[in-house]
Parts: C-alpha cells; sequence; structure tokens
C-alpha cells in the first residue's frame, strides 16, 4: 500500500474522531492492552491507566448476545476473522456501521 493511503485513512480518521463521539468496544480496549503488556512492556499501573483513559474520552460498548449472529453473518459476507466480525458488530450496535462501510470505500 502506498504511503499517501495511509496517510489519507490516517487523515479520515482524525477527521472523524474529531467531528464525532468516539465509540470503542470492550474487545479492542482488551486486544491493545494484551498487546501492549506483551509487545510493549506496560506495566499493570499503566494499563490500568490507558483503560480509564479509554472510559473517561471515548464511549465503550460491549457486545450484546444479540451481536454474536450479526457477527457470524458479517464474518461469513465478508470474510471477516470472527474476532474482527464481533468488533464490526458491536460498531454497528453504536450506529457506527455505516462508518465503517464507507471505510471500506
Amino acid at each position: 500500500m502506498p504511503l499517501s493511503d495511509d496517510t489519507n485513512k490516517s487523515e479520515r480518521a482524525r477527521t472523524l474522531i474529531q467531528e464525532s463521539e468516539p465509540v470503542v468496544s470492550v474487545q479492542v480496549i482488551n486486544e491493545v492492552c494484551v498487546n501492549l503488556l506483551q509487545r510493549a512492556n506496560f506495566t499493570e499501573d499503566q494499563i490500568r491507566q490507558l483503560i480509564k483513559s479509554f472510559y473517561e474520552k471515548c464511549r465503550v460498548v460491549e457486545l450484546a448476545e444479540s451481536g454474536l449472529p450479526v457477527a457470524s453473518q458479517l464474518c461469513q459476507r465478508y470474510s471477516l476473522s470472527f474476532w474482527d466480525s464481533t468488533i464490526v458488530a458491536t460498531a454497528s450496535t453504536a450506529a457506527m456501521y455505516a462508518t465503517w462501510e464507507s471505510a471500506q470505500a
């Protein structure tokens, strides 16, 4: 992927975050924390501060039981991993599905 594509995606992401309330799923927070602990040698104190920051700056949503069948459908339709499809399903329940669709364009 050319650097300009990465730059354009970064700019679109920044604009989206500035123009709306950021929404993040608990699963994303979990994955970020695991990776920071394993790869960046974060301490548990740093992880707790990061978690606090997510809750202060973002709307944090959980995957509801009704989201799992949606995740399965997304997995099949878009060839996503199951874990990624649960993130998208959570986003769709938070009225963010249209954003995800436009990001694929």
